[in-house]
């Protein structure tokens, strides 16, 4: 269905009367207690969309982007000595068990898993900063920015 149909389709539930029912406690006592409907309430399957689409616009786009239009930095040292620092690539590691975690049998992590540990669903953020003296190159080097989220 098209984007506007669902918007209409949402609109329509939100304005039906089983959302203006009192609460009860009649689903506890429910034979269908703690089963899964067959059918997802689109209301519940949605909620999360703004921000996984936001995540991936990020990793997929957003990080580069945001590299792109950063300027280099430049300063002047007391020996008179022109610094010129700039960030050429960024990347995010994907989410992993740490070393030596017990019961870990490869070091791939999934949300699941991590909800289940209490932990939280991050990957290693790092940079690559070239560097020149005076307008001549240095060697570039790599830094570690920490986990994200």
């Amino acid at each position: 269905p098209s984007r506007w149909s669902s918007r209409n389709y949402l609109l329509k539930l939100l304005d039906s009367k089983m959302f203006l029912e009192i609460p009860t406690l009649r689903n506890l006592t429910s034979s269908n207690f703690g089963k899964a409907p067959s059918q997802q309430n689109p209301l519940l399957a949605e909620l999360g969309r703004p921000h996984i689409d936001s995540f991936n616009y990020m990793v997929d786009t957003g990080l580069d982007d945001a590299v792109a239009n950063l300027y280099p930095v430049e300063f002047e040292l007391p020996t008179k000595d022109k610094v010129s620092l700039s960030i050429d690539d960024i990347t995010l590691g994907y989410p992993a068990a740490p070393l030596g975690a017990v019961g870990i049998k490869h070091q791939n992590i999934y949300p699941t898993e991590c909800k289940q540990r209490g932990v939280t669903y991050r990957g290693r953020l790092c940079i690559r900063v070239s560097w020149s003296i005076n307008g001549k190159p240095q060697v570039a080097f790599d830094k570690d920015l920490g986990d994200v989220p």
